[in-house]
């Protein structure tokens, strides 16, 4: 084989003018050593001749053999194939793609069809045992249900009791709580003519102290005419009105019969209906209350009260004072 010194390719036949790898003439170049080479040579850059790696010039023409860069094993390495691996990355990027679209299809039958190939368990339920008969210490006929009966029950509770199975329970509406108090009419006085602090405001009728009381002033006798507006917690079912009639401020006596007292009164509630009552005279002024019960229950959330007339005090003939109202 022939070295070629333009591309340093060990690749030419021994009878080669022109170099296959890169086509430089070697028909020109002298004494071109064309003998089997070491395993390891140094070629000498001038004229490319081989030399022992340990010789400092060349055998061939002389000249001085560089210390370095000049030693190279023989044959030269061979390059990678690019093409080769290109070839490889495609290959193995569409076998991907195929496993993909195959593994998409297998997916989508088998959550369409999820049960379809799959074994059904089946669950076989024993029959009950057949009661005995306690009479004859016979077994009963597997035709005939046994009787299903309530311990210690009679047959009319064995009744109501499946009537009661068979009615819709109603739950009971909530304890009536007052929330709010409002004066709908009349002219609610200033502050106490003993105690600036203490005012005549709706919501002193419900805040749980006698001595505190709603009072109003009216162009009527006994305050007629003044209205009260209770406002419940929540929809409720009320069945009466527990009261404390008048202004009982203990620590001055005398303001109980100064003011005028409700007497006669109207209740309307939030369905539009109304009832009408008559309270009682709190004659000593004490805290005493007094209970006033509806006929029926009435479902509301808001009751106003309405005085149709009153105990006329002295002498402060046109108002009227509640001391407490609550429902229940």
């Amino acid at each position: 084989m022939r070295y070629c010194p333009n591309c340093r390719e060990y690749k030419n036949t021994d009878d080669a003018l022109f170099c296959e790898v890169c086509g430089a003439a070697l028909e020109d170049l002298s004494q071109v050593n064309t003998v089997a080479l070491p395993k390891n040579a140094c070629f000498c850059p001038h004229c490319g001749a081989a030399n022992d790696r340990d010789s400092s010039y060349c055998s061939v023409c002389g000249s001085l053999l560089p210390s370095e860069g000049v030693h190279s094993e023989l044959p030269p390495e061979k390059k990678p194939d690019k093409k080769g691996i290109v070839l490889l990355i495609v290959l193995i990027a569409a076998l991907l793609c195929v496993l993909g679209v195959v593994s998409y299809f297998v997916v989508q039958a088998f959550v369409s069809n999820p049960r379809e190939d799959r074994p059904r368990e089946t669950v076989t339920i024993s029959p009950m045992p057949e009661p005995e008969d306690t009479t004859g210490g016979q077994p009963a006929s597997s035709q005939t249900a046994p009787a299903v009966s309530v311990p210690d029950k009679t047959a009319a509770e064995q009744t109501d009791l499946t009537s009661a199975a068979n009615t819709t329970t109603q739950v009971p509406l909530a304890v009536p709580q007052i929330a709010l108090a409002s004066t709908l009419t009349g002219s609610v006085l200033g502050a106490s003519n003993m105690n600036s602090a203490r005012t005549f405001d709706a919501s002193q009728a419900i805040d749980g102290n006698p001595e505190t009381c709603w009072c109003v002033n009216t162009a009527e006798q006994g305050g007629a005419g003044a209205k009260i507006i209770l406002t419940l917690e929540e929809t409720a079912l009320v069945s009466g009105i527990r009261m404390i009639n008048g202004n009982t401020y203990l620590p001055q006596e005398s303001l109980y019969s100064e003011n005028g007292q409700i007497r006669t009164f109207t209740l309307t509630f939030s369905s539009g209906e109304s009832q009408s009552y008559t309270a009682a005279y709190n004659g000593d002024g004490s805290a005493t209350w007094q209970t006033i019960s509806f006929d029926e229950p009435v479902e509301t959330d808001s009751i106003i009260l309405r005085v149709d007339s009153g105990y006329i005090g002295d002498p402060f003939q046109t108002n009227v004072c509640l001391g407490e109202i609550e429902v229940f």
